[in-house]
C-alpha cells in the first residue's frame, strides 16, 4: 500500500513509519522539518508539509491508498491541534481523492482538556 503518515516525528509516528516500511509499504512521511529524520529506508519518502495547508497536504496525498495521522501535542496548550488539523487533512484528502484515514489519539481523563 501507499501510505502517507502525518505526525511522523513523534514517538507513535516514528514507530508507525518503521513498522510500515518494514512491512513493505511505500510510505510518505509529512513533517514540518525534514532535517535529521532518524529513519532511512528505500520505501520511505520524507517531505516537508504543513497540517494547516490543504494544498501542501493534497500534493503529498496524491496517489496514496490511506492517510494515517499520528499528530499529537506534549502539552495541554494546543489541544485544538486535533480538531483544527483534521479539517485540513480531510479537505486535502477530498482534493486528492483519498477515502481512507486512520488516526491515533490518547484518551484523556474526563474534562482534562476542557477545564
Amino acid at each position: 500500500m501507499k501510505l502517507v503518515i502525518v505526525g511522523a516525528t513523534g514517538a507513535t509516528g516514528l514507530c508507525l513509519v518503521q513498522q510500515a516500511v518494514d512491512a513493505g509499504h511505500d510510505v510518505t512521511a509529512v513533517m514540518r522539518n525534514t532535517d535529521n529524520f532518524p529513519i532511512q529506508h528505500e520505501n520511505l519518502k520524507v517531505v516537508r508539509g504543513s497540517i494547516y495547508s490543504v494544498d501542501s497536504l493534497s500534493e503529498h496525498f496524491q496517489g496514496c491508498d490511506a492517510v494515517m495521522s499520528c499528530l499529537g501535542t506534549k502539552t495541554l496548550r494546543n489541544v485544538k491541534l486535533y480538531s483544527e488539523s483534521a479539517k485540513f487533512i480531510f479537505d486535502a484528502m477530498r482534493q486528492a481523492n483519498v477515502s481512507s484515514v486512520t488516526g491515533s489519539l490518547l484518551e484523556s481523563p474526563q474534562g482534562l482538556t476542557t477545564k
